[in-house]
């Protein structure tokens, strides 16, 4: 199993070029205390012959448009009737044509013959992008993996760059809301899972560069407490230098980003304002036109260290510094630095 593990991890990055599976006519649906959920089945077999299930775009939280964004992620409230999951997982907004605000969605794998009397243990998978860009790539790609073995197999997106990391280090916008999209996904992984045949109580949590460090951010949190059992970090974790950035950086960049739009800086509280009115595609445009184009990690907006009196806050204090009795693999994927510099048109 974990030799399997490995060798994903390590072409993961790959999944962007897979193709959109076609999916089976069968429908599973499953009862969760949030309402009815209706999936799909695959028409095709794993390597090892075995056919899976799938839940594809299923909302983990509130959209964080309007009024909600650049707002921790809010709980989903209980729907009526039967929830379609056979879409596709959409990509949070970021450099380029594609990307949405509402993507606060995650996908759900089991095999077939999956039985409820006994709980299957849980992978929880982050992707990476150096928290500015990415996605979990096709679900066809990682299932088609991981299901010839007995688990669960999760697939979340998290909102990136300024959309997910921008901050004025006060209460009023302490920052690192990707990384509360994903402790919020964990956080519904751990109360609903047990409904799709997964144990709760055996959640991994994994991850190749940014979503290393975010599996390492993971396993320290007061946040997500309770809800993962360990965490494997390849090649990233929040021991590396562009894993966060100092919180009066971030701060500064936010207030010239929303100077850019003539927004009063007369407190957080109208620049939030101000800044939650301007159209989405205008601001991604602008905070890539403000990122220095570099052969160095130089974002405007990354994790960082929240003020004490955060409400709900991811972190206070550094967490690289707390000890951690969780067990946790970390491992490098060789030569990801060029795909980097590729990915940012360097080279």
């Amino acid at each position: 199993m974990w030799c399997r593990f490995l060798v994903c991890l390590s072409v993961v990055a790959l999944s962007r070029c897979a193709s959109t599976p076609v999916v089976g006519t069968a429908a599973p649906v499953v009862d969760t205390p949030l309402g009815r959920i209706s999936g799909w089945e695959s028409d095709w077999e794993t390597a090892s012959g075995r056919v899976y299930q799938g839940w594809t775009k299923v909302p983990y939280a509130q959209p964080p448009v309007g009024s909600l964004r650049f707002m921790p992620p809010k709980p989903l409230e209980r729907w009526e009737g039967v929830l379609n999951a056979t879409g596709k997982l959409p990509q949070c907004i970021q450099s380029g044509p594609n990307g949405q605000e509402d993507c606060l969605y995650l996908n759900i794998f089991r095999p077939k013959a999956v039985t409820m009397e006994r709980k299957l243990p849980v992978l929880f998978y982050v992707h990476g992008g150096a928290f500015q860009h990415g996605n979990s790539g096709s679900p066809k790609f990682l299932a088609d993996y991981f299901m010839s073995e007995d688990v669960i197999l999760v697939m979340i997106h998290y909102r990136l760059n300024g959309f997910g990391f921008m901050s004025l280090g006060d209460e009023i916008l302490p920052g690192n809301n990707g990384l509360k999209d994903q402790a919020m996904a964990l956080k519904w992984v751990n109360q609903n899972i047990e409904y799709f045949g997964g144990d709760p109580k055996s959640v991994t949590v994994f991850g190749e560069s940014a979503g290393g460090a975010s599996a390492h951010y993971l396993l320290k949190s007061p946040l997500s407490e309770g809800f993962l059992t360990r965490a494997w970090s390849d090649s990233g974790s929040i021991n590396h230098v562009w894993s966060m950035m100092r919180t009066e950086e971030v701060a500064s960049n936010t207030r010239k980003l929303a100077n850019r739009y003539g927004c009063s800086m007369a407190s957080s509280q109208e620049i939030v304002e101000c800044l939650q009115k301007i159209d989405a595609q205008k601001l991604m445009r602008d905070m890539d036109l403000m990122t220095p184009r570099t052969m160095t990690l130089d974002y405007l907006f990354n994790p960082v260290i929240e003020p004490g009196n955060a409400e709900g806050a991811f972190m206070t204090e550094d967490l690289a510094l707390q000890p951690s009795t969780k067990p946790w693999v970390t491992s490098t994927v060789n030569g990801e630095y060029v795909l980097h510099l590729r990915l940012s048109n360097i080279c």
